[in-house]
C-alpha cells in the first residue's frame, strides 16, 4: 500500500467526554479519518503540511503584490486580506 492512498488527515479519539485532557494523562487514544466526537483532535500528515505551507509562501507573495497595485479593486484586496488572515 502506498502512503499516498493514506488519509491526509485523522482525527484523535481520547473519549467522548467533554474536556480534552492534558497529553500526558491520554492513556487510550484511538484514530480515524472521520471526526467522531466533537472534541476529537485533528492531525494532517507533515508531508501534506509542508506542500501547503509551501503553496501558501508562494501564493503569500503573488497577492502581497496585488495588494501594493492601485489598479486592484478593494473588494479583491479585502479578499486578499482575508487569505492572510486565516493562512499565516
Amino acid at each position: 500500500m502506498s502512503v499516498e492512498s493514506w488519509p491526509k488527515r485523522i482525527w484523535l479519539q481520547h473519549g467522548d467526554n467533554d474536556e480534552v485532557p492534558p497529553f500526558d494523562e491520554c492513556a487510550e487514544v484511538t484514530w480515524c479519518q472521520d471526526q467522531i466526537h466533537e472534541n476529537d483532535v485533528g492531525y494532517v500528515r507533515a508531508d501534506k503540511s509542508l506542500k501547503q505551507t509551501h503553496a501558501n509562501e508562494r501564493i503569500g507573495s503573488w497577492l502581497s503584490a496585488a495588494l501594493e497595485d492601485p489598479s486592484v479593486c478593494e473588494e479583491m484586496k479585502e479578499d486578499v486580506r482575508y487569505w492572510f488572515e486565516v493562512n499565516t
